[in-house]
């Protein structure tokens, strides 16, 4: 969201702020994206190589479930 533009006294003060802001976008975008149902999520943690091709393109193959 805008505001008025703020005044930092100094860089790192500008910094944190812009660390900060980037943080709550990115918490703002998972919300967003887990409400998705069109959304699938893969854990890269746990599937790797040829694993994780077979399951993406297990998801893009599938028919859609929202029609």
């Amino acid at each position: 969201h805008s505001g008025p533009a703020r005044v930092f006294n100094s860089e790192e003060e500008a910094i944190a702020a812009i660390k900060l802001g980037t943080r709550h976008f990115a918490k703002r975008q998972m919300t967003w994206f887990k409400r998705d149902a069109r959304i699938h999520w893969l854990d890269v943690s746990q599937l790797s190589g040829e694993a994780l091709f077979s399951a993406a393109l297990k998801i893009i193959t599938a028919p859609n479930e929202q029609e």
